[in-house]
Formats: C-alpha cells, structure tokens, sequence
C-alpha cells in the first residue's frame, strides 16, 4: 500500500499525521504551530477546509511514496481524539498478544519494543504531563499522554527495523478516563515487566505544597510527583517580556 493511502486511512481513525525525515523520528512539519493543530487536524468548525488541508498535507508528502522513502508520526493528545500510548522500549519475554486479548487496544512493533494505543477522555491537558517514564531491569517505560509524537507503522526506525502492527486498528480502540489508563498501566508494567509505577501527583490533589526541609529519600518521592509539571512548566515559552510564572515558582522552591 502507497504512504498516502496508509495516512488517509490513519486520519479516518482519528489520527493526526505528521510526516517525518526517512529511518528517523525528525518531523517535516512544524506540528505545535497552533495553526497546524486547530486548523489541520481536527479543531475548526469548517469541514471542507480541514478535508482540503489534510490532502495538501498528504500530497505534498506522502502521495506516491513507498515505506522507507518517508516516515510518518501520530501527535498524541487533542489533535488525535486522545490518542495515547504505553511505549515499551525493550522486547518482552512472552507473547504480549497474549495479555490483551478480547481487549481492543492497537498494539505496534517498534524498532525495539511495543507500543500500546489507546485513548483518554475528558483529559485536562493543562495539568497533566507529556510524558510519565518508569524505570524496568530490562530498561524504560513511558506513558506518552500529548504534546508529543509516536511513530506509526510503516515507518523505519533508525535502526533499520520497520514499525509493524500486531493488531487491527479498529475505530471503537479502548478508551479511558487518565486515572482508569494510570491504574491499568501501572498495573501492567508492575506485574509482567518488574518496573516501579508510574509516579504521577495525586489526582486530587495536582497542587503539591512543598516542605521547607526535605531529606533525600522524601526529595526522590517529590522529584517523582514533580517530574511531569516541571517538564509542562517548562515546555511553555511566555510571551516576549513575560516569564513563565509556573516555572520560577518551581525554580523557587527547589
């Protein structure tokens, strides 16, 4: 099947696509310009224009081509309808089809691990992190939530091997509230891979009140629950004469 035709599919399941530099994870595209968010994926009233931006996009960089001539990402989040995914960096030791069956999760090869799909709703974007990573003797684990890309199948990972799914990509995918895609994740990497959770701040609780005096192994369990506001925080670049207040509140007490 030719790329444009794999993308076109891929947008009809709900998927932002964005084209990236052949066997690598570099975008061709500008993706968190906001106009190329609300306008061409998904975020504006006038459907006729969006059909007619997305066949630009597709044309200029997919038509006519093969798999290994261009790759292609998915942007996480608002723009795909939610979308999420469970990026296992590392091979398992048992067959992971195994563990999801009758569950309607899409479950992707990657260049070194699996990548599990799945989308959230209701998600408040504004407070929760881009990425939550959990640490495994055989390596990482990420929960990857918006504001950010995942390869998709055809692509070529820099080392040479090819995306490839392992499962059909059905429009009813498994969908989750975050704190329902939290509990079954930390569920899943503990239980079969002996990672730690995923540390994430308490869901009824986002403001987090610092201590004036914290001992190291209190500091390891902060830096943890902090770890995915800092990186939000610092991912928002203020306007000209402004700064980023959530930042140097961070700075101010760290």
């Amino acid at each position: 099947m030719k790329l444009d035709q794999v993308a076109r599919r891929y947008q009809q399941l709900g998927i932002a696509v964005v084209p990236s530099k052949p066997q690598t994870k570099q975008p061709l595209v500008k993706w968190k310009d906001p106009h190329f968010i609300e306008v061409i994926h998904g975020m504006w009233e006038n459907k006729e224009l969006l059909q007619e931006y997305d066949e630009k996009l597709i044309n200029k960089f997919f038509l006519d081509k093969q798999p290994g001539q261009i790759n292609m990402a998915g942007i996480l989040g608002s723009p795909s309808q939610g979308l999420a995914v469970l990026d296992i960096d590392f091979d398992a030791e048992f067959n992971i089809l195994d563990l999801f069956k009758n569950k309607k999760v899409w479950i992707q090869k990657s260049g070194k691990g699996y990548h599990i799909f799945f989308r959230i709703e209701n998600a408040d974007y504004e407070v929760l992190p881009s990425v939550v990573i959990a640490k495994s003797p055989k390596g990482q684990i990420e929960l990857r939530l918006h504001d950010c890309l995942v390869m998709l199948s055809p692509s070529v990972h820099p080392n040479g091997k090819m995306y490839s799914w392992l499962t059909p990509q059905t429009q009813d995918m498994a969908t989750f509230t975050f704190e329902e895609a939290l509990t079954w994740a930390n569920r899943f990497i503990v239980d079969n891979f002996n990672a730690e959770p995923f540390n994430v701040w308490n869901s009824e609780n986002k403001e987090i009140e610092l201590e004036k005096d914290v001992d190291i192994s209190k500091w390891k369990e902060l830096h943890g629950r902090l770890s995915g506001w800092i990186i939000k925080a610092l991912s928002v670049e203020p306007e000209k004469g402004e700064r980023n207040e959530t930042a140097m509140r961070l700075v101010s007490v760290l």
